[in-house]
């Protein structure tokens, strides 16, 4: 049966929509940052807006991209590129990867599994299987327990395939946490994002929420953390407070599979692809071409040890804010897919293996090339090594082991960070990609004549240059179309059939093991960690210090304002590296501070965050407090009291706290008012309809950090 759907005629979740009540801000505001809301004329070429690759700056990056790759520098590549009004139409893995250096623009596994309170959140999505967590929509405190709701994301999950409390895997009876810690101490809510959907236990708790806050269409979670004995409390809260939830999560469950006509849970690269161009980017595609590729996805390749698994599968969750590039080269490189625009405007793309050219192109095609033959060893990188994430690992970015393509070889190593991969088998197919295209034998630059069009669905084309002995299978790494509509710009590289070939047993090399999550080992605990107020730039900060157990070992230092939990952390400090400057924070801003020690290398946790009960610490911009008042008095008219200063002529004076109380105890004393006013000015402040009473009122200059100057007072007040 023949199909021919398209974004139009699927089900409306197919268009890009979510219930009204979740405004997507980074992709309104997009739109109206664009052109893409004018109308236009009508065109038979695709739309400016590319989606291979983004307008701005796009051009230029792949056309560095492909200078790089066949190794044009200087006057070369400016040539090359002089072509200014261009459109990407065609990108493969090299080009895709190149996006990723030298480090991805999309957070590492590890930093999204927290839970953060902020003013303003993008909206997560997860396709196939991710641990996360995710932003606190709702937190309060009350029946000794504290409850937090967590939102996991923007859109109805699958499920939940593992719970995990901190770096605890736990196990749920009903809604009770049974794994001993956290034990009985700890429940779990689940909402799935059904619309509508059963409300939280929270909502009937607490007065304020009511049974509109039902979260409908959002995945989220309730935690909730009872209050343990006072000697039990470090063991079933070592960071201090309740535990970060990041669960194991079962993404998207309406995705569409054009071989069945159904909508499901997949991590299917194909569908995965085909559902982020049709919903998220707005896009039509083929959905035949999408059923090959599809079946392509779900052939079984052999594993390491004997075994099968699917050969490419997506795991990955972004948000909103995510550069459209970034999430582009991370699709693409993690199934090795040569992604395309048709002449109509429609996605297509190609998984990674190897099809026999049906076209060749000769001399007669060409009106110019640029070929260079061999890598030398100065140029190639001899190690590629993966960061993706591995479910061992408890679901954190991990480097493979290095895919080495000559072993007496310089090592000259490339890292990429392709965190869609959730299979070292993957990982390391893809490094064998990325390998033999750097290495390749030719490597060819092309302005191609017009009748070249016929290619832009092909992935391999043959070359036949007799002039040159050029006779060899290439594959199109970056195709991209001049504005005159009559001529193409290639990057072709050569390829071999066996370049797509896998042998585990022969060619992964073993993969690194994995012990604990976190293996605390005494040994490895930071201790002495302090924090003191400092200053950049004008900006207030705090720079933490601390003395490593283990010289070897790298730390991580979090942290959050105080009593919150929203944990900030910072990347990996290298070993020998004893303290790390946190800004920029609020000034007078109280802040918990932890660090850890962890691994030099993939930066996992060798420790607890130390110490258990967090240091607290305070920025301070300005320490230096003002002078005393000049004068300070206090009259009654009636039952108002006025009090009347002089600010000192001081530029650290800021503004006076006014104090009273009904003893002369100033510990006793409560602030009334803040009286902002310039340094040696005359103020005044009228404390109004005091009853009957004798009272004492004091006042104190503070400079713009807070920091409080000598008090002036008590002077009295009698109210008859």
């Amino acid at each position: 049966m023949s199909k021919t759907k398209n974004t139009d005629n699927l089900p409306v979740l197919r268009k890009n929509t979510l219930p009204a009540r979740i405004l997507r801000s980074a992709r309104v505001a997009a739109l109206l940052a664009s052109t893409a809301i004018i109308p236009t004329p009508a065109q038979a070429m695709p739309p400016v807006v590319a989606f291979v690759v983004s307008v701005v700056g796009a051009i230029t990056a792949a056309f560095t991209a492909v200078g790089v790759a066949v190794g044009l520098t200087g006057a070369a590549l400016a040539a090359f590129a002089s072509f200014a009004t261009q459109l990407v139409i065609g990108l493969a893995l090299a080009a895709l990867a190149r996006l990723l250096m030298p480090k991805p623009a999309i957070p590492e596994p590890s930093a999204r599994m927290v839970n953060y309170a902020q003013a303003i959140t993008y909206m997560d999505t997860i396709y196939g299987t991710v641990r996360k967590g995710g932003p606190i929509a709702y937190t309060n405190f009350g029946d000794k327990k504290r409850d937090v709701v967590v939102i996991l994301a923007g859109h109805e999950i699958d499920g939940i395939e593992q719970h995990w409390l901190d770096e605890w895997p736990v196990s749920v009876s009903g809604t009770t946490v049974t794994t001993t810690p956290p034990g009985s101490l700890a429940s779990i809510y689940v909402r799935l994002g059904t619309d509508p959907q059963a409300t939280l236990p929270v909502v009937s708790k607490y007065a304020e929420l009511t049974s509109a806050h039902d979260f409908a269409g959002l995945a989220v979670a309730q935690i909730s953390a009872g209050k343990p004995a006072s000697d039990k409390f470090s063991t079933n809260y070592p960071r201090g407070r309740e535990w970060a939830y990041a669960p194991v999560i079962r993404g998207r469950n309406d995705i569409f599979d054009p071989r069945d006509d159904s909508f499901k849970f997949t991590d299917n690269a194909a569908l995965i692809l085909a559902d982020w161009a049709t919903r998220i980017m707005g896009r039509s595609v083929n959905w035949d071409d999408v059923a090959t590729e599809a079946n392509v996805a779900d052939t079984l390749v052999p594993k390491k040890g004997g075994g099968t698994q699917r050969k490419w599968t997506i795991n990955g969750s972004f948000a909103e804010s995510v550069d459209d590039d970034q999430l582009r080269a991370q699709f693409g490189t993690a199934c090795d897919a040569y992604i395309y625009e048709t002449p109509e405007g429609e996605v297509g793309f190609k998984l990674g293996r190897y099809i026999e050219p049906t076209i060749t192109l000769t001399e007669d095609d060409f009106y110019s090339m640029t070929v260079s033959e061999g890598t030398s060893e100065q140029e190639a990188p001899n190690e590629i090594l993966i960061n993706y994430t591995e479910p061992q690992n408890a679901w954190r970015e991990t480097p493979s082991a290095p895919w080495i393509a000559d072993p007496e070889g310089r090592r000259i190593r490339e890292d990429y960070s392709i965190f869609f991969i959730n299979s070292h088998n993957q990982a390391i197919r893809i490094a064998k990609r990325l390998s033999r295209a750097k290495r390749s034998q030719y490597k060819i630059n092309g302005i191609v004549k017009y009748r070249a069009h016929r290619i832009m669905k092909e992935r391999f084309i043959r070359v036949s240059h007799a002039e040159l002995g050029i006779d060899a299978v290439f594959e199109v790494d970056v195709m991209i179309r001049n504005e005159d509509g009559m001529s193409y710009e290639l990057g072709l590289v050569s390829v071999v059939a066996e370049d797509f070939d896998f042998d585990p047993d022969v060619e992964e090399p073993s993969q690194p093991a994995y012990g604990d999550v976190i293996p605390v080992v005494d040994d490895d605990r930071p201790t002495g960690v302090t924090a003191v107020s400092i200053s950049i730039g004008g900006t207030p900060g705090l720079r933490t210090s601390w003395t490593a157990a283990n010289s070897v070992n790298a730390a991580r230092v979090r942290w959050a304002e105080k009593d919150t939990g929203n944990w900030i952390e910072s990347g990996v400090i290298p070993a020998g590296t004893l303290f790390f400057d946190i800004f920029p924070l609020d000034d007078q801003t109280t802040y918990d501070i932890q660090v850890a020690a962890v691994t030099g290398f993939s930066g996992a946790q060798l420790s607890t965050f130390e110490p258990v009960v967090p240091v607290e610490a305070t920025p301070v911009l300005n320490s230096t407090p003002p002078n005393p008042l000049t004068t300070f008095a206090t009259s009654v008219l009636g039952s108002d009291v006025t009090i009347e200063f002089q600010s000192p002529n001081d530029p650290n004076y800021f503004a006076t706290r006014i104090y009273r109380g009904t003893t002369t105890d100033f510990g006793s004393a409560t602030a009334i008012q803040t009286e902002y006013g310039a340094a040696n000015s005359a103020d005044s402040f009228v404390d109004a309809g005091r009853p009957v009473g004798t009272y004492y009122y004091w006042g104190e200059p503070i400079n713009s950090s807070g920091v409080a100057g000598t008090v002036s007072g008590p002077e009295i007040a009698e109210v008859v």
